[in-house]
């Protein structure tokens, strides 16, 4: 059995990261299109070697701007799938701790549970077995 926690006030610190990243990203991918456009024919010149390289510049900034395109729904989805981490360790958490309370108060509802508690932090010995406890004299049925 693992022992996982999650930080939420960490989490918190960090919760803006994704949509920073996300924006740096797209800004990115926006910035290599424009250059991408902005390759024209008239700037290069038609010469079949300049036209070439010109050609092989423009595909490889379409390439970069389509990696930092996926790339950012990578990361978005990673930040999706934190939040709903987080909103799965919250429901958890709370309904533990609907469960202990109700078996507190079940168990304080029991009159034997809740006389055997009360005796325990009396000043006796600590040694009062309940009235119907098996002893060595009289053993339970079972």
């Amino acid at each position: 059995v693992s022992d996982v926690g999650f930080d939420s006030q960490k989490h918190e610190q960090t919760r803006q990261d994704v949509q920073q990243g996300g924006a740096g990203l797209e800004s990115a991918s926006t910035a290599l299109q424009s250059l991408a456009d902005a390759q024209s024919e008239d700037m290069w010149g038609n010469e079949a070697g300049v036209a070439a390289a010109r050609e092989q510049l423009i595909s490889f900034l379409t390439l970069a701007r389509k990696g930092f395109v996926k790339e950012k729904g990578g990361y978005e989805d990673f930040g999706s799938k934190v939040n709903r981490a987080e909103e799965d360790f919250t429901r958890t958490e709370e309904a533990a701790a609907g469960q202990l309370a109700s078996a507190g108060a079940a168990m304080n509802s029991n009159a034997a549970i809740a006389n055997a508690a009360a005796g325990a932090g009396s000043s006796g010995s600590g040694d009062a077995q309940p009235s119907d406890a098996p002893t060595a004299g009289a053993p339970s049925e079972f």
